[in-house]
C-alpha cells in the first residue's frame, strides 16, 4: 500500500480490494482458490456437464409459453411479462441456466431469465419482459440456453424452440391528452359561425335499393315505377364529411434510420386522425398502396370501423406476396427449409452440407399437411384483413403465420409509385360525387413522372375531391440514433441536403398540380396541424 495515501484513501483502497476478492469468490470460486486450474479439474468439470449437455441436445429440456394459445395482442410501447415454463424431462440435475431470447419482428426482450438449477422431473415458470419496437406481427422464436457447470469452469449452449406470435397494435392517446391537444388546436384556428342545416341532406349522392327503416320521404317514386321495385335516394349530410386515407407501403416508407420508425409514426398518426374523424361522425376509408392498391377498408363509421382499420394496419408488416418481396419462390422455400432445420430439426436437404439443394417436393408436402395446424394456432383477423389479393404459396403463408419477415424489394423500377398514386385517385373517384378529403401519406421517394398525375388530379377536383399529401421527411427520423463522430455527422449532413433538395423539387411539382404537400418529421406527426 502506498505510504502517500491518506487514512481515508487507505480505507477506500482496502475496502475496494476486499469487495473485489468477495466478488471473485462468489463468481469463480475454483479459479480464486486454486489459481491455475489443473487439467484433471477441468476434465472433471467437463465430464459433469456432459450428461447435462446431452439433455439439451436431445431436447429433454422443454420450453413453453404459459397462457391461452393464439397470437398475443399488445399495444405499441407497452411492456408485457410473458411467463415461460422450463421443464426438465431428463434424469440429471441441471446447473445454472441462462435463457437468451431469439426474436423476429418488432419486439425486444429487456431481460433474459436465469435459473440457479433445475432438478430432474421438475418444472418452473420464469418471467420474460417484452417491449415493442414496431407495429405489426412479430414473434418470439425460442431461446439460446446457456448451461453452466456446477464448478463454474465450463459452459455449453444449445437452441430450444419456444414460439409465441404477437400482434402489436398502434398506440392511442388517452382521453385527457386528446382533449388538451384539441383545445390547443381549436385556439390556434380562426373561429367562424357555421349554420347547421336541420334537413337530413341536400346533395343527392346516389339511388339505391330501399332498405327496411328508410324514411318514406327518401323513396324515389319515378325510379321505383321504372324499376318495379322500391328505390331510395341517399343524400350527403352537410354535417358529415367523408375522408379517405391512403398509406404508402413501399420499400422507401418501410426503410429509413432506424428501419421502420418512419412507417410506425405514420401509422400512429393515421389512427389518431381516423379516430378523431369517426368520433365526429365522419365516414372514413383506408387504402394501402405501392405500385398498385394492396389493401382497402371501405368507408364506414363508428368504433367498430376503427377496429377494422387497425386489423389491416397490423398486417402490413407481414407482407409476403411474390410481387412485394425481394425473394422468389425458390429463395423463400430455401429460407423456410433453413428455419425448420434449426427450429424443428427437420432436414429437407437432399444431402449433407449447408449449401445442399432442398427437396422442394418433400417440403411442400410437409407444409401442406402442417398449415391446418398452424392456422388453428396462429391465424387471426389481422393476418390479411382488407388485402385485395391474398392468395400466396404455402411457404409464404407459413412465414406470415410464424411472424417471419421477408425482405421488401429494392424498389428500383421507375414509375412504380406514380402508378400506385394513379390507382389511389381512381379509387377515390369510385366513391362517387360529393365532398371527399383525400390524404395521401407518402415520402414521395422516386416520384419522377409527376406530370402523369395531372389528369387524375384535375378530374378528382371536378368531382369534389380535396387531395393533399403528407410526406414524412426521411432525415428527420432517427437523427439521435446516429453517432456524433465527425464522419458520420458529415455523411448525415450531405444526405440531409440531398434528400431535402430532392423532396423540395418533387413537392413543388406536386403542388403545381394543385395538391398541397407538407414535409413533416416525427414531432409534427405526433402533434396537430399536419392536415
Amino acid at each position: 500500500m502506498s505510504p502517500y495515501l491518506t487514512p481515508s484513501g487507505k480505507w477506500l483502497f482496502a475496502s475496494g480490494a476486499l469487495f473485489t476478492i468477495f466478488g471473485a469468490l462468489a463468481r469463480e470460486p475454483v479459479l480464486v482458490l486454486l489459481g491455475q486450474v489443473p487439467w484433471w479439474v477441468l476434465l472433471g468439470a467437463m465430464m459433469l456437464i456432459l450428461t447435462q449437455s446431452r439433455a439439451l441436445q436431445r431436447r429433454q429440456v422443454v420450453l413453453g409459453v404459459d397462457g391461452a394459445p393464439g397470437p398475443l395482442r399488445i399495444r405499441y410501447g407497452q411492456r408485457h411479462t410473458l411467463p415461460i415454463s422450463v421443464s426438465n424431462a431428463s434424469g440429471d440435475r441441471l446447473g445454472a441456466l441462462a435463457l437468451e431470447p431469439v426474436t423476429s419482428g418488432g419486439i425486444l426482450v429487456q431481460r433474459g431469465p436465469t435459473l440457479g438449477g433445475l432438478a430432474p422431473g421438475h418444472k418452473v415458470s420464469v418471467p420474460v419482459v417484452l417491449t415493442t419496437q414496431h407495429v405489426g406481427r412479430a414473434s418470439l422464436q425460442g431461446f439460446e440456453v446457456v448451461l453452466r457447470g456446477r464448478l463454474g469452469l465450463v459452459e455449453t449452449r444449445d437452441y430450444l424452440p419456444c414460439v409465441q406470435v404477437l400482434e402489436v397494435f398502434p398506440k392511442l392517446m388517452r382521453g385527457a391528452q386528446r382533449r388538451a391537444r384539441a383545445r390547443l388546436a381549436s385556439a390556434a384556428r380562426p373561429r367562424r359561425a357555421v349554420a347547421l342545416s336541420a334537413a337530413s341532406g341536400t346533395d343527392l349522392r346516389e339511388l339505391r335499393d330501399y332498405q327496411p327503416g328508410d324514411p318514406l320521404r327518401t323513396v324515389a317514386w319515378k325510379a321505383t315505377v321504372r324499376q318495379r321495385r322500391l328505390i331510395s335516394r341517399e343524400f350527403d349530410d352537410e354535417r358529415t364529411h367523408r375522408r379517405l386515407f391512403a398509406l404508402d407501403i413501399s420499400t422507401s416508407m418501410r426503410s429509413g434510420t432506424p428501419p421502420g420508425r418512419k412507417f410506425d409514426e405514420v401509422i400512429h398518426h393515421v389512427v389518431e386522425q381516423a379516430r378523431d374523424a369517426l368520433e365526429r361522425g365522419d365516414e372514413v376509408a383506408l387504402l394501402t398502396f405501392d405500385h398498385a392498391i394492396f389493401g382497402r377498408v371501405d368507408a364506414g363509421s363508428g368504433a367498430p370501423h376503427l377496429q377494422r382499420m387497425l386489423r389491416h394496419l397490423v398486417g402490413l408488416r407481414s407482407i409476403v406476396d411474390a410481387g412485394r418481396t425481394a425473394w422468389d419462390e425458390a429463395a423463400v422455400e430455401r429460407f423456410i427449409a433453413d428455419y425448420l432445420l434449426i427450429q424443428e430439426r427437420l432436414d429437407f436437404r437432399r444431402q449433407q452440407g449447408l449449401e445442399a439443394a432442398v427437396d422442394t417436393r418433400l417440403l411442400r408436402r410437409w407444409l401442406r399437411a402442417q398449415l391446418p395446424w398452424e392456422l388453428a394456432r396462429w391465424a387471426s383477423d389481422a393476418e390479411s384483413h382488407g388485402v385485395i389479393a391474398s392468395q400466396v404459396s404455402d411457404a409464404r403463408r407459413f412465414a406470415r403465420l410464424r411472424g417471419l419477415e421477408l425482405p421488401p424489394p429494392s424498389e428500383m423500377r421507375a414509375g412504380t409509385k406514380v402508378s400506385g398514386l394513379q390507382a389511389v385517385f381512381e379509387e377515390a373517384l369510385k366513391m362517387g360525387r360529393g365532398p371527399l378529403q383525400l390524404v395521401i401519406y407518402s415520402d414521395l421517394c422516386g416520384l419522377n413522372e409527376v406530370d402523369a398525375l395531372e389528369r387524375y388530379v384535375r378530374l378528382a377536383r371536378r368531382r369534389g375531391v380535396d387531395a393533399r399529401v403528407v410526406a414524412p421527411f426521411t432525415p428527420a427520423f432517427g437523427v439521435e440514433d446516429i453517432p456524433f463522430e465527425a464522419h458520420y455527422e458529415r455523411v448525415r449532413e450531405i444526405f440531409s441536403i440531398a434528400e431535402a433538395d430532392d423532396r423540395a423539387l418533387i413537392a413543388s411539382r406536386v403542388e403545381a398540380l394543385g395538391v398541397p404537400v407538407a414535409l413533416v418529421g416525427p414531432d409534427a406527426l405526433r402533434g396537430e396541424g399536419v392536415l
